[in-house]
């Protein structure tokens, strides 16, 4: 038997064994996806622990995504850009960092609105590591203009930066709070909604960004938030566009690319994608 599994502080909230653990039973391989919680001053030790031969490697997950990656051995390119790492192979010792939350997410977006993004208008709402991944999957379409709306305008400011200044002529930068005042008329191509915002079971959970004007019949609108199925972002944007969807099929898409690092093997997507919605919504 090997392991593999995922390290956070707190997870409850977890829902990574459910689908990596369906994926693993239905190809048959003998893999245990374990819970990891991990205090910080134990991370150290945890990440190490991976180096043994019993270990596949792990996901990782709030708060180490960036606290990761000085404790392994190489980077992979795309978690370089993105800054962070979900996904550790461990290969003979030697522990790898990926990143695999754009790849999913790109992944997610053609499934559901296949589309090229060349020359199209982009909102992203938020500035955090999910709104960093999602842009850097973006901004490899060439888009003709990305805007970031983030109540603090201040980390948006900063994530525009990390991101490069190769893009500096099609990114704008936005205080969410005046999106109103200074985003002006007109509809997106693509709104992706990278807050907590309409999370079940937090203080955000009723509600929504401030963007429904900027949503029309041909808006991709993403809703990187799973649970509730539909959240109070997704029910209202129904009524502007057909092109609205939650955060479930990045989920799955994101953690069948993991599956691959670990085994390399395809991920069964319909097996891993049954289970998460068996436990979600049934």
């Amino acid at each position: 038997m090997q392991y593999t599994g995922i390290i956070g502080n707190p997870l409850g909230h977890s829902l990574s064994p459910v689908f990596q653990q369906a994926a693993f039973d239905h190809m048959e391989i003998e893999v245990s996806y374990e819970l990891l919680p991990t205090e910080p001053s134990a991370l150290e030790n945890r990440v190490n622990s991976l180096r043994s031969p019993e270990f596949l490697g792990a996901n990782v997950t709030i708060p180490y995504k960036t606290d990761v990656i000085p404790l392994l051995d190489d980077i992979d390119g795309e978690a370089v850009l993105i800054g962070a790492v979900n996904t550790i192979a461990n290969q003979n010792g030697k522990l790898t960092g990926y990143n695999t939350d754009s790849l999913g997410f790109m992944k997610s977006l053609s499934n559901e609105a296949p589309y090229s993004l060349g020359s199209k208008h982009v909102l992203v709402v938020g500035a955090g590591g999910s709104a960093r991944a999602v842009l850097t999957g973006v901004l490899k379409e060439a888009p003709s203009r990305v805007v970031i709306a983030n109540r603090s305008i201040d980390r948006a400011m900063a994530l525009k930066r990390e991101i490069g200044t190769e893009y500096d002529q099609i990114i704008d930068v936005i205080a969410l709070d005046d999106i109103d005042e200074h985003l002006g008329e007109g509809t997106f191509d693509l709104v992706v909604n990278c807050t907590p915002m309409g999370m079940k079971g937090t203080t955000n959970e009723k509600y929504f960004p401030p963007i429904l004007k900027y949503i029309g019949p041909n808006t991709v609108v993403h809703d990187l938030v799973y649970n509730p199925r539909e959240t109070p972002l997704i029910s209202n944007a129904k009524k502007y566009s057909n092109l609205v969807f939650n955060g479930l099929e990045m989920l799955i898409q994101q953690g069948a690319a993991s599956f691959k690092i670990w085994t390399g093997n395809e991920a069964p997507i319909e097996i891993m994608r049954e289970a998460v919605q068996e436990k979600l919504y049934n």
